[in-house]
């Protein structure tokens, strides 16, 4: 299947603006699919709306668009195919509107990807792929899902779905142990490789088998997300803060968190914040995250924050299967 992955650049910054607006909704997540699902949202642009600006992401996105075109790439013209799998992204990305859009969206947590993809994780970062090119039903379901008029409706289907193919034994036991890797290496980056009894060469295959990233960019952009939700939600305790902030979320210090802002987000924590309060405009995902549940992400440890080990463990093996 890696034929199926377009690599993408860096597009537009995130700051465009434009008179059309975008209507960008979040939907409830079904209990059932919880484990997989970060976030549902809709979204509905009128005509002329240039396009959605996104910062680097470790989540995946399963999107179905039902009106209009997207287009990764406008300069190369490479159109996002209708119903997309779009892997973890590595640098702020932009995505071309073409016409009046209408799409939802599933966000996806880092461990489910490898079961949906079914494959190895390596090229996954800055990409995407058509349903059609998953295992299983996926390009039937999505003709099916585009049947249903009413968003909730097929969401329901949608999650429905997702839960027959993630319970799947083999399926569900890879998750398993990816969501015990997600963890150690979210509050620990690469020393999580102790807590996980492998050596810290095998954690870096892992995860880039398993989540397309490095231990490092996986952790770091955990942190990045947890920092801009928070920043987003309550910016009243982020003014002025900046030194307490960046202790609390596990950065070195003040600076070390205004060059990962930078190159994650593509631009400051404030610019970011202001963007994130016009949510009828590009940076749509930005005010979409305000509403995210947003868990403290940090570590005190400064060779993790690095993405160095302290120590090495003696342990031979990978966690079996992944």
């Amino acid at each position: 299947m890696g034929a199926w992955v377009i690599t993408v650049d860096h597009m537009r910054p995130l700051n465009v603006m434009t008179s059309p607006l975008a209507r960008p909704q979040l939907l409830p997540v079904p209990d059932t699919v919880r484990p997989w699902v970060r976030a549902a949202v809709a979204i509905d642009t009128t005509a002329g709306f240039a396009g959605s600006g996104f910062p680097a992401l470790s989540t995946s996105m399963m999107v179905l668009r039902r009106e209009g075109q997207v287009f990764v790439d406008e300069r190369e013209g490479v159109l996002l195919p209708p119903a997309a799998l779009i892997g973890p992204s590595t640098q702020p990305r932009w995505f071309a509107h073409l016409g009046a859009v209408r799409a939802i969206g599933l966000v996806l947590e880092p461990p489910t990807l490898r079961g949906l993809f079914g494959g190895d994780l390596h090229a996954a970062a800055d990409g995407f792929w058509a349903w059609s090119a998953l295992p299983g039903d996926w390009g039937e379901l999505a003709e099916r899902l585009r049947l249903i008029a009413d968003d909730r409706a097929c969401l329901d289907l949608w999650c429905k779905e997702l839960h027959t193919h993630m319970t799947v034994p083999a399926v569900a036991a890879q998750h398993a142990r990816l969501v015990e890797v997600h963890s150690a290496v979210t509050r620990q980056g690469l020393a999580g490789h102790v807590h996980l009894g492998i050596s810290a060469r095998q954690l870096q295959r892992v995860c880039r088998s398993g989540f397309g990233l490095r231990p490092a960019q996986l952790h770091q952009l955990e942190r990045f997300q947890s920092t801009l939700g928070h920043a987003l939600k309550q910016p009243a305790s982020v003014d002025g803060q900046g030194a307490s902030l960046a202790a609390e979320r596990g950065f070195a210090d003040q600076s070390h968190l205004g060059r990962q802002v930078r190159q994650w987000g593509g631009a400051t924590l404030g610019d970011l914040m202001k963007r994130g309060s016009q949510g009828d405009r590009s940076d749509w995902p930005l005010a979409i995250a305000r509403q995210f549940e947003v868990p403290i992400v940090g570590t005190t440890d400064r060779a993790a924050v690095q993405g160095t080990s302290p120590q090495r463990s003696t342990a031979t093996q990978s966690p079996k299967g992944v």
